[in-house]
């Protein structure tokens, strides 16, 4: 834990990526973005005491504008990957995979992409703890209304855009640079760790 980057240098690099991929976006499609939320952090468990370790979530950045043609969409995706690819981190992986058709259709309206309303994919670079997610959100292909419910109740809260591209980054078991002298004494107090 120590040797890994702390939990302000991944904010730092997670604002950076979302910022260069909002950029790439904007200039090869003309989006506008919102950001939505706020940066939250909370302690991960550890089912002995309150772990000064956090989990990270950043604020959403949405697209403006709609996005409801499936081939715009993997465009988007290709172009995420060129900014991906620049900054060492793999390609995106659709967050579907390994799940049951039965469980996909439940997620995202669909087992065939195709229809889905919610494409969503991510990256990383493990086993750095930085997460990357791209979510598109796309009511128009909701048959239940389900999904869009959901997401006008997320408007609602957040005032993010019902439908778009949206980012996020994620971290996980991340160390603020504020608690290291802390998590060191607790090393220190429990060697068996």
């Amino acid at each position: 834990m120590l040797a890994e980057r702390s939990l302000e240098d991944v904010q730092s690099d997670g604002d950076a990526l979302m910022a260069e991929i909002r950029d790439r976006l904007t200039e090869r499609f003309g989006y506008t973005w919102k950001k939505s939320g706020a940066p939250a952090t909370r302690n991960e468990r550890n089912g002995y005491s309150e772990s000064p370790l956090r989990q990270y979530a950043s604020e959403q950045w949405t697209t403006v504008q709609s996005v409801r043609d499936n081939a715009r969409k993997r465009e988007i995706a290709a172009v995420v990957d060129e900014v991906l690819s620049e900054n060492g981190m793999f390609e995106l992986n659709s967050a579907d995979s390994g799940i049951s058709s039965d469980m996909v259709a439940k997620l995202y309206g669909s087992a065939d992409v195709e229809k889905q309303h919610t494409w969503e994919w991510y990256s990383d670079t493990y086993p750095d703890p930085l997460l990357l997610y791209v979510d598109v959100f796309d009511p128009s292909k909701d048959p239940t209304g389900e999904a869009r419910t959901d997401r006008e109740a997320k408007h609602a809260a957040t005032r993010e855009p019902i439908e778009g591209v949206q980012l996020t980054v994620i971290a996980r078991r991340v160390l603020s640079e504020k608690d290291r002298a802390d998590f060191e004494k607790r090393i220190e107090d429990h060697p068996w760790f």
